[in-house]
């Protein structure tokens, strides 16, 4: 998707918000203050939970490429297919039987794995090996086993340096790079307002690194005070966010219930370009971009206290004293007019992946569409 079309969608999105009640002041936080932080933060986690699986465009690509030189071999007649034994190497096959495969080194390959198609999709060959084909209809055949020569090949050579899939991507913007859940992540620092707000951008700043630890700076509990496991939401204290959360000690046992519980608010539906950039955009509208107010820090997302204008204290957990439950993303993440939050880097490498997989597997249905109709 283009700039052009993503400031469009934040746009009309951003329109239709109402954001007045972004920072409310008072004391300690209270309940409700962050409920709609929450949600539009949960669509996106949404939308990573339900990612397009990668890599399955190059898994029907082969598939198919197979298929068509498994048909190629039964109508090319006995010397050719028993020529491909299985169960060699081109180095130990018989010089005669290289012969009579032409004596390309490079399709070998294809070859053997084709014929080992030929018991898995009797009924689709049959149907081709029947009856007596002309010269023309050969020669179709002949021209569509080259071309599934080359898709094979560029298949093979996707896989051996594999580009990182949706599925992947999704699990990193959730968890972080490298990680595929929440097992063993840690805060990296014992000061809540250190992950979740330290402005110098130092590296325990985990700020926008995850969903997970985003979810956790805004809406895991404090000690400091009750109400703060009620800030999205009353009612939770007793379900999802009973426990307080004490950065590197229990990330996982608090954030794993806070990211289940996105599940209740629905979704746009699967991850593509235009569900990630609505759900970006209503987000976006609940991060506080004026710096000044909130004693003059900016892109602060959740619940502040900036009554008397004094220093801000960070995210502490709670908005008490001019601290807040909150997350503040750096001023990088927003430098020269571009997004650069991790985790939207992810989503957005994986909607594009996502749109990539079903353009390929269209492409290689209608080649299938194709095949069954050369006859």
């Amino acid at each position: 998707m283009t700039n052009a079309k993503r400031a469009f969608i934040s746009f009309k999105t951003l329109f239709l918000i109402t954001t007045t009640n972004l920072f409310t002041a008072g004391a300690n936080t209270a309940s409700g203050d962050n409920t709609a932080q929450y949600k539009a933060i949960c669509m996106l986690v949404n939308l990573a939970k339900k990612c397009t699986k990668g890599g399955q465009a190059t898994t029907t690509k082969t598939d198919t490429a197979l298929v068509v030189g498994a048909i190629n071999i039964s109508l090319a007649g006995s010397d050719f297919q028993q020529a491909i034994d299985t169960e060699k190497e081109w180095a130990t096959l018989p010089q005669d039987n290289k012969n009579k495969l032409g004596g390309n080194k490079a399709d070998w390959k294809f070859w053997k794995e084709s014929k080992k198609q030929l018991k898995n999709h009797q009924t689709l060959i049959k149907t081709f090996a029947a009856e007596p084909k002309t010269a023309a209809q050969r020669l179709a055949a002949a021209e569509l086993a080259k071309r599934a020569r080359n898709l094979y090949a560029e298949a093979n050579q996707a896989s051996a340096t594999p580009a990182a899939s949706a599925a992947q991507l999704c699990k990193e913007a959730l968890y972080g790079q490298g990680q595929t859940s929440s097992d063993g992540l840690k805060a990296g620092d014992a000061t809540r307002a250190n992950v979740c707000s330290e402005q110098a951008g130092g590296t325990n700043n985990k700020a926008g690194k995850a969903l997970f630890c985003d979810v956790l700076c805004l809406r895991g509990g404090s000690s400091t005070h009750a109400d703060t496991k009620q800030a999205c939401g009353k009612g939770l204290e007793t379900s999802e966010t009973s426990t307080a959360w004490t950065p590197k000690t229990n990330g996982q046992a608090v954030g794993d219930p806070l990211i289940a519980h996105c599940a209740k608010f629905g979704g746009a539906g699967h991850l593509t370009d235009v569900t990630l950039e609505a759900a970006w955009a209503t987000l976006q509208g609940q991060i506080k971009t004026d710096s000044s107010t909130n004693a003059g820090k900016p892109l602060v997302l959740g619940a502040v206290d900036s009554v008397g204008g004094s220093a801000f204290t960070g995210c502490t957990g709670n908005k008490v004293t001019n601290g807040g439950q909150c997350v503040q993303y750096k001023l990088t993440h927003f430098a020269n007019g571009q997004t650069t939050i991790p985790w939207l880097s992810a989503l957005r490498r994986a909607a594009e992946k996502v749109k990539t997989d079903e353009d390929n597997a269209k492409k290689s249905t209608a080649s299938r569409k194709r095949t069954t109709t050369t006859k």
